[in-house]
């Protein structure tokens, strides 16, 4: 046996990374016994590897030199090739869930979960998805070979909601799969809420927050695991009269190694949030709350309901030519797959859309009111796009005040429960449909 060295000459921790967010690779020494012993004693050097790609046991006598090994790994199919089309059956009572709800598996069947800041199902509920595989690599001097592995499927559900700057995340790790020597493997994981330069910052809420350790066999044990993160994004430092504040949700997991200092982080891609406490909308009973801004959203009009302001929506965007006052190469905006209107919450700019629309309806249909009939314009007058002297890129249209006003009302109530804002700098975008109930 080799003679015992000092702990002074103990071999160095060292660490390769290669991460972004499309391949993230880690990869740390586990062994925190002296490296030169194990070496001299026979014994394998021991690493740990995280990636997003997929890696297969090493066969005997298929050993590699370990800058070989992670050429591999990088050059590997990712995880997750085909998203949505390994979602597994769900039960029929749990096939769908509400507009701003969210199940694990409905997350993973989106495409769009698994790059950038993730699926939008609406602006209160949004998830990433990501697959993760954990290795053991043994090395004995020059050769190498993957002795253990354990992919997992992850998703992280994250919430808004009215009634408080309060931003939730769930992280759903399933479906573990243990291949050779990796359950005693240690893996964190946490999620973060970092406040923008200048707001919040953001705080964990009731204790819901921080990192959690297990072994990979602890983890897998438990199967189906849901991890709940909570966060609280105060007013302090927000812009404007409506204290808006921007912050970014992260997912992290790293490979914790006894005795290693800054253990090497898989970081996932922001998904940015929003918080504020516009007086147009906490005055109402949504009061103040979060969104994610970069989903945009659709106010829908039914066709049943609001007869006169759907048929005059529909004309409005699809057939703009036959719209008053008449102008050639009209376009007005606002359909779906076009571009959005923008929500504008400033009284004055809203009664001069108005006026100019008031103008048109004098001009093109003089006896309008005395039919009792309301001047209905569409983009609204609470939008960028309302009517202006200096285009007429709009429609107006007289119809039932009971109808106009209906709609009217379905707008105003769209705005404040979805938190449409429309001041300081920030004027959200939305899309109008209409729809046959």
């Amino acid at each position: 046996m080799a003679p015992t060295r000092s702990r002074s000459r103990r071999r160095r921790a060292w660490s390769l990374v290669s991460l972004a967010t499309t391949a993230l690779l880690t990869m740390v020494p586990v062994a925190s016994a002296d490296t030169h012993n194990a070496v001299a004693e026979g014994e394998p050097r021991i690493y740990a590897l995280l990636t997003d790609r997929t890696v297969e046991l090493t066969e005997p006598g298929e050993e590699k030199p370990l800058t070989e090994l992670l050429a591999q790994a990088r050059s590997g199919p990712r995880t997750d090739p085909d998203p949505g089309a390994g979602a597994r059956a769900v039960p029929g009572a749990a096939a769908s869930t509400g507009r701003d709800d969210m199940a694990g598996y409905e997350c993973r069947e989106q495409a769009t979960a698994f790059t950038g800041q993730g699926w939008g199902k609406s602006r209160f509920v949004t998830c990433q998805a990501h697959d993760l595989t954990v290795a053991k690599i043994e090395c004995w001097l020059l050769w190498c070979r993957v002795t253990g592995t354990a992919k997992v499927e992850v998703a992280d559900i994250q919430r808004t909601r009215n009634g408080a700057r309060q931003i939730d995340v769930v992280q759903v790790l399933d479906n573990w799969r243990l291949d050779g020597d990796i359950a005693a493997m240690p893996l964190s994981s946490e999620v973060t809420c970092t406040a923008g330069q200048g707001f919040g910052p953001c705080k964990v809420r009731d204790g819901h927050g921080g990192p959690q350790t297990q072994t990979v066999g602890e983890w897998a044990a438990e199967g189906l695991t849901s991890r709940y993160f909570s966060f609280t994004l105060p007013e302090a430092g927000g812009l404007g009269q409506a204290l808006i504040s921007y912050a970014d949700l992260a997912w992290h997991f790293w490979l914790p190694v006894g005795g290693v200092p800054g253990a090497e982080r898989a970081d996932g891609p922001n998904s940015s949030v929003r918080c504020d406490s516009a007086s147009y909308i906490i005055k109402t009973w949504a009061g103040a709350g979060c969104v994610f801004p970069w989903v945009t959203e659709t106010l829908e009009i039914s066709a049943t309901d609001y007869p006169e302001s759907a048929a005059h929506i529909l004309r409005a965007q699809h057939q703009p030519e036959e719209t008053f006052p008449p102008a050639p190469g009209k376009k007005i905006p606002g359909a779906p797959g076009t571009a959005p209107l923008h929500r504008v919450a400033d009284e004055n700019t809203i009664d001069q859309h108005r006026n100019v629309s008031i103008a048109a309806c004098l001009e093109w249909f003089p006896n309008y009111a005395h039919e009792g009939l309301d001047c209905d314009e569409y983009p609204f007058a609470s939008t960028l796009e309302g009517a202006d002297k200096s285009h007429k890129n709009y429609s107006v249209d007289p119809i039932p005040d009971t109808d106009n006003r209906g709609a009217g009302g379905k707008m105003s109530a769209f705005y404040t429960g979805r938190r449409i804002l429309g001041s300081d700098f920030t004027h959200d975008p939305f899309y109008v449909d209409v729809t046959a109930r």
